[in-house]
Protein backbone atom coordinates (compact mmCIF):
# COMPACT_ATOMS: atom_id res chain seq x y z
CA UNK A 1 0.00 0.00 0.00
CA UNK A 2 2.53 2.33 0.73
CA UNK A 3 4.55 1.76 -2.61
CA UNK A 4 1.52 2.48 -4.26
CA UNK A 5 0.60 5.68 -2.65
CA UNK A 6 4.50 6.39 -3.70
CA UNK A 7 3.94 5.97 -7.36
CA UNK A 8 0.59 8.12 -7.02
CA UNK A 9 2.96 11.15 -5.16
CA UNK A 10 5.21 10.52 -7.56
CA UNK A 11 2.75 10.84 -11.08
CA UNK A 12 1.29 14.04 -8.77
CA UNK A 13 4.70 15.68 -8.92
CA UNK A 14 5.09 14.92 -12.61
CA UNK A 15 1.66 16.16 -13.51
CA UNK A 16 2.39 19.47 -11.40
CA UNK A 17 5.81 20.16 -12.55
CA UNK A 18 4.36 19.74 -16.18
CA UNK A 19 1.77 22.05 -15.60
CA UNK A 20 3.64 24.90 -14.10
CA UNK A 21 5.71 24.43 -16.80
CA UNK A 22 3.77 24.64 -19.59
CA UNK A 23 2.34 28.12 -17.58
CA UNK A 24 5.72 29.61 -17.25
CA UNK A 25 6.20 28.94 -20.73
CA UNK A 26 3.32 30.26 -21.91
CA UNK A 27 3.14 33.47 -19.47
CA UNK A 28 7.09 34.04 -20.23
CA UNK A 29 8.39 32.69 -23.35
CA UNK A 30 5.47 33.45 -25.46
CA UNK A 31 4.48 36.33 -24.09
CA UNK A 32 0.68 37.32 -24.41
CA UNK A 33 -1.13 38.94 -27.00
CA UNK A 34 -2.20 42.80 -25.75
CA UNK A 35 -5.38 43.75 -27.21
CA UNK A 36 -5.88 46.29 -29.46
CA UNK A 37 -5.99 50.15 -28.06
CA UNK A 38 -9.34 51.02 -27.12
CA UNK A 39 -11.70 52.32 -30.08
CA UNK A 40 -12.83 56.34 -30.09
CA UNK A 41 -16.89 55.27 -29.48
CA UNK A 42 -19.78 56.25 -31.80
CA UNK A 43 -22.21 55.74 -29.02
CA UNK A 44 -23.79 59.46 -29.30
CA UNK A 45 -24.13 59.28 -33.29
CA UNK A 46 -27.20 56.64 -33.79
CA UNK A 47 -28.27 57.92 -36.89
CA UNK A 48 -24.43 57.52 -38.42
CA UNK A 49 -24.36 53.86 -36.77
CA UNK A 50 -27.33 53.26 -39.01
CA UNK A 51 -26.38 55.10 -41.61
CA UNK A 52 -22.79 52.93 -41.60
CA UNK A 53 -25.20 49.36 -41.03
CA UNK A 54 -26.96 50.44 -44.14
CA UNK A 55 -23.77 50.75 -46.61
CA UNK A 56 -23.00 47.97 -44.88
CA UNK A 57 -25.54 46.09 -46.11
CA UNK A 58 -25.10 47.04 -49.83
CA UNK A 59 -22.01 46.18 -49.90
CA UNK A 60 -22.77 42.61 -48.80
CA UNK A 61 -24.04 41.30 -52.06
CA UNK A 62 -20.71 42.44 -53.99
CA UNK A 63 -18.23 41.14 -51.04
CA UNK A 64 -20.08 37.46 -51.23
CA UNK A 65 -19.82 37.39 -55.13
CA UNK A 66 -15.97 37.99 -54.19
CA UNK A 67 -15.81 35.68 -51.78
CA UNK A 68 -17.58 32.95 -53.96
CA UNK A 69 -15.20 33.59 -57.11
CA UNK A 70 -12.12 33.49 -54.71
CA UNK A 71 -13.26 29.41 -53.33
CA UNK A 72 -13.69 28.85 -56.95
CA UNK A 73 -10.51 30.18 -57.87
CA UNK A 74 -8.72 28.24 -54.82
CA UNK A 75 -11.25 24.83 -55.96
CA UNK A 76 -9.90 24.94 -59.35
CA UNK A 77 -6.29 25.03 -57.96
CA UNK A 78 -7.13 21.37 -56.33
CA UNK A 79 -7.96 20.00 -58.93
CA UNK A 80 -6.08 17.24 -60.14
CA UNK A 81 -5.91 18.23 -63.95
CA UNK A 82 -3.59 21.19 -64.26
CA UNK A 83 -5.10 23.97 -66.54
CA UNK A 84 -3.60 27.19 -66.80
CA UNK A 85 -5.77 29.00 -68.99
CA UNK A 86 -8.86 28.22 -66.75
CA UNK A 87 -7.45 29.36 -63.76
CA UNK A 88 -6.09 32.31 -64.94
CA UNK A 89 -9.41 33.36 -66.61
CA UNK A 90 -10.83 32.13 -62.59
CA UNK A 91 -8.10 34.55 -61.21
CA UNK A 92 -9.47 37.19 -63.72
CA UNK A 93 -13.07 37.02 -62.79
CA UNK A 94 -12.08 37.33 -58.84
CA UNK A 95 -9.66 40.53 -59.72
CA UNK A 96 -12.55 41.97 -61.40
CA UNK A 97 -15.24 41.25 -58.75
CA UNK A 98 -12.73 42.55 -55.92
CA UNK A 99 -11.92 45.57 -57.84
CA UNK A 100 -15.79 46.47 -58.42
CA UNK A 101 -16.72 45.62 -54.38
CA UNK A 102 -13.52 47.60 -53.39
CA UNK A 103 -14.58 50.63 -55.46
CA UNK A 104 -17.82 50.33 -54.56
CA UNK A 105 -16.86 50.29 -51.07
CA UNK A 106 -15.06 53.85 -51.50
CA UNK A 107 -17.99 55.28 -53.36
CA UNK A 108 -20.50 54.30 -50.25
CA UNK A 109 -17.72 55.73 -48.06
CA UNK A 110 -17.61 58.98 -49.65
CA UNK A 111 -21.55 59.21 -49.79
CA UNK A 112 -20.92 58.32 -45.78
CA UNK A 113 -18.67 61.35 -45.49
CA UNK A 114 -20.61 63.44 -46.97
CA UNK A 115 -23.32 63.07 -44.03
CA UNK A 116 -21.02 63.42 -41.67
CA UNK A 117 -19.36 66.40 -39.20
CA UNK A 118 -16.20 66.84 -38.73
CA UNK A 119 -16.10 65.03 -35.53
CA UNK A 120 -18.03 62.32 -36.60
CA UNK A 121 -15.52 61.93 -39.46
CA UNK A 122 -12.51 62.23 -37.35
CA UNK A 123 -13.92 59.50 -34.83
CA UNK A 124 -14.89 56.96 -37.47
CA UNK A 125 -12.27 56.89 -39.95
CA UNK A 126 -9.56 56.67 -36.89
CA UNK A 127 -11.11 53.91 -35.93
CA UNK A 128 -10.82 52.04 -39.51
CA UNK A 129 -6.99 53.24 -39.46
CA UNK A 130 -6.73 52.15 -36.29
CA UNK A 131 -8.37 48.60 -37.41
CA UNK A 132 -5.95 48.37 -40.45
CA UNK A 133 -3.13 49.45 -38.31
CA UNK A 134 -3.14 46.65 -36.15
CA UNK A 135 -4.63 44.02 -38.69
CA UNK A 136 -0.90 45.10 -40.30
CA UNK A 137 0.90 44.88 -37.39
CA UNK A 138 -0.71 41.82 -36.13
CA UNK A 139 0.12 40.15 -40.06
CA UNK A 140 3.62 41.48 -39.39
CA UNK A 141 4.08 39.73 -35.90
CA UNK A 142 3.39 35.94 -37.30
CA UNK A 143 5.39 36.67 -40.05
CA UNK A 144 8.16 37.38 -37.72
CA UNK A 145 7.61 34.29 -35.72
CA UNK A 146 8.27 32.15 -38.88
Amino acid sequence: MKKFLMILLAISLVFNIAFISVFIYRTVVERPHFAPPPKPELKNYPELKESILEKKREIQPLYREFMQSKRDFMECLREPIFDEDKLKEKLDRTVKKQKNMERELGKRLIELRKDMTPEEARIFFSRKMMNSAFLRNQINQRRKKK
